[in-house]
């Protein structure tokens, strides 16, 4: 009985890792580290890089893959701008996440996408999540938070990627994309 119970307890540990926030059932998501970068190649390349000139200041750019080309092409253009393969203070890179989740494979896309929100952050120690997410027929948001509110911070700049997965018939005739920052302090 012990051994049943712990094989049932090892998989939902292991989400635990993978998973920001349970926030939206049916979204997997997760947090990646991504390096700070101010390069205007970031803007340039994103799906929603209209909004980010908004005066608010509150839209952070959203990239889509709707195959492992998409991705692979994603990480060759941002590779030198954005730090891909490296880790910050346990939370995994953006290509070591994307392997964990088992994002980085042909047969996820075959009914899958994924979005990629960059976040970037004055201090290394804040870290973001997903706090909702709105889709209709044509177009869908994805809404980010401060997942933390730590009273000492680092003062180094810091970048992230929220990850997340929605399945292609949630979003098949959606064209419009965007992510917004929501300060929900608590």
């Amino acid at each position: 009985m012990k051994k049943l119970i712990a094989l049932i307890l090892a998989p939902l540990c292991l989400l635990g890792l993978v998973a920001c926030f349970p926030v939206d059932p049916g979204y997997g998501n997760t947090m990646a580290y991504a390096g700070w970068s101010d390069d205007p190649a970031i803007a340039d390349g994103a799906l929603n890089k209209g909004q980010l000139a908004n005066e608010n200041g509150n839209h952070l750019p959203i990239f889509k893959f709707d195959t492992l080309d998409d991705l692979n092409q994603f990480k060759a253009k941002y590779d030198g701008v954005l730090a891909l393969d490296q880790g910050y203070n346990s939370v995994l890179s953006f290509n070591e996440a994307l392997t964990k989740a088992q994002w980085d494979r042909e047969g996820f896309f075959k009914d899958n996408s994924l979005l990629a929100v960059y976040v970037p952050a004055n201090s290394g120690s804040l870290r973001f999540c997903v706090h909702k997410i709105e889709a209709n027929d044509t177009s869908l948001c994805v809404y980010v938070e401060q997942a933390n509110h730590p009273k000492v911070v680092t003062d180094d700049m810091a970048g992230w990627f929220v990850l997340v997965e929605i399945a292609d018939d949630e979003i098949r005739n959606c064209y419009a994309y965007d992510a917004i920052f929501v300060n929900s302090e608590k």
